[in-house]
């Protein structure tokens, strides 16, 4: 029974569209005799021309592009520059504070590049922990210069 009143839409969709394509000619004709009639009556038929193109005008005052604010606002703050240089002079040490500390290392990388502001009372959190982080290091090379480092390869 569906398909039976589908095939029925979909015929009477295509009738639809092929009557109203029979009716564009006599559209087209009955046109073009209101048109004869116009002018046979004394109509005229005048052609309005389009407009001519004509360019934007540039602005009179250009300004260039306000120059961008510096992102990294806290790059020079003393607990900042205390934490970029702390992290930096040993390779991994990002690593072991945000393991020490809890802080994870997207924070503690937006306070070394400047990005925020690392305050005095995380400093503070923070600097038990880097105390500990040396002292592990001074202990690694202590190890290693004394017993070799194949002892310290061996206690990993």
């Amino acid at each position: 029974m569906k398909d039976i009143h589908d095939f029925q839409r979909r015929m009477d969709y295509i009738n639809g569209v092929k009557g109203e394509q029979a009716e564009k000619p006599k559209v087209r004709e009955k046109l073009e005799t209101d048109i004869a009639e116009f002018l046979a009556s004394g109509g005229k038929i005048t052609e309005v021309p389009a407009p001519e193109y004509v360019r934007r005008q540039p602005c009179k005052n250009p300004k260039p592009y306000p120059k961008r604010p510096n992102p990294k606002l806290f790059r020079n703050h003393k607990y900042n520059t205390l934490l970029r240089n702390w992290l930096t002079e040993v390779d991994g040490r990002a690593k072991n504070l945000a393991a020490e500390s809890g802080y994870s290392d997207s924070w503690l990388s937006a306070r070394r590049h400047g990005f925020n502001q690392l305050l005095v009372v995380d400093y503070d959190i923070l600097k038990p922990a880097m105390d500990r982080i040396e002292n592990h290091e001074k202990l690694k090379r202590i190890t290693a210069k004394h017993l070799g480092k194949g002892y310290e390869e061996k206690a990993q």
